[in-house]
């Protein structure tokens, strides 16, 4: 029972002072290269690398139930501190690689133990705090044990793959998007007029079409916000929002400056949604981009076996709610019920 309540104290000692646990799905993703790229820089002499070796050469032996230190009736063995360091991130576990380190986390250990066990005695492992952070371990473990029984990404076909891949193109697509600058005038006429004398200017200085265009808007433009800009719109998708989801032109000025052929041509006036009347300079752009099956496969496989595990978890909670008698009782404090 002592060693019980040791645990509960230790569990909520532990979990307030280690990092942050790394993405365990991500980790098996990476464990192949990973090992690859650790078997390399140990064979350099890379003393990090030559820990994590030993920790993974380990794993299943006996010897790491080997005592390494003893408190009262209480044990830390090699397969404590070992599973300590394998916990952590993996750029954490460099701390650890040589034995004087490792040495140092056996004290910090002992210490944790220590403080475990008094606090017991204070009765502080019946505490709601200590109670709840061991169901959550537990219950965090469990999860994880059923992620692993589910066969990780080689489960993933490369069927899947393609098949997600295919069926959801608009994923890995970039769309289009253009900057361009704006004149506005209050009439068709005043646009009209604007426009033909700009092109006179630019007929004698064709090399000079954006100086020209932003010089018009600071002379003739009524729109004060993009004056002062000389017209620049910012960068825009075709329903004319930039990528906040900000509108930057309306739907006639977008559709507009998508019709234009090449940098720099400039629109016939076009009416604005706000019965308001535009010259549209195309300043730049960037085609829509495909991002290749290649670049994108070991990201649909983690991403279809997230969704897996996901949908394995679910449906393991609602078979134990179903085998469980579950009754909600009166409201709390009249927020639950």
């Amino acid at each position: 029972m002592r060693r019980l309540a040791t645990l509960l104290i230790l569990v909520v000692a532990l979990t307030g002072c280690k990092p942050e646990k790394p993405n365990v799905t991500e980790a098996r993703a990476e464990e192949a290269t990973r090992r690859a790229e650790t078997a390399k820089l140990a064979a350099s002499g890379d003393p990090a690398a030559v820990g994590a070796l030993q920790g993974d050469a380990v794993a299943g032996d006996p010897a790491r139930r080997t005592v390494v230190a003893t408190i009262g009736d209480s044990s830390i063995t090699v397969d404590d501190v070992l599973s300590y360091i394998e916990r952590q991130p993996r750029e954490m576990q460099a701390r650890y690689a040589t034995h004087e380190q490792r040495k140092k986390l056996l004290q910090h250990l002992i210490d944790m133990e220590l403080l475990a066990r008094e606090a017991s005695d204070r009765g502080l492992d019946s505490s709601p705090i200590v109670r709840q952070t061991l169901k959550q371990t537990l219950a965090r473990q469990l999860l994880l044990d059923l992620d692993a029984k589910s066969g990780g990404l080689g489960a993933i076909t490369e069927t899947e793959i393609k098949a997600y891949y295919d069926g959801n193109r608009e994923l890995f697509v970039k769309p289009a998007r253009r900057r361009a600058a704006w004149l506005m005038a209050r009439t068709q006429e005043d646009a009209t007029k604007a426009r033909a004398q700009m092109m006179a200017v630019l007929k004698e200085n064709p090399n000079m079409a954006r100086q020209v265009f932003g010089d018009f808007v600071v002379k003739h433009s009524v729109d004060g916000e993009t004056k002062a800009l000389r017209g620049d719109l910012g960068w825009f998708f075709t329903d004319g929002k930039n990528e906040l989801g900000q509108v930057r032109v309306d739907g006639a000025g977008a559709k507009a400056a998508f019709a234009l052929k090449a940098v720099n041509a400039i629109s016939e006036p076009t009416p604005l949604d706000n019965e308001t009347w535009a010259l549209i300079q195309l300043t730049n752009e960037h085609p829509e981009v495909v991002q290749p099956y290649d670049e994108v496969q070991m990201d649909i496989q983690n991403r279809l076996m997230r969704k897996r595990q996901s949908a394995q978890r679910t449906s393991f909670i609602e078979t134990l709610k179903a085998k469980a008698t579950i009754e909600i009782k009166s409201p709390i404090d009249g927020t639950i019920g």
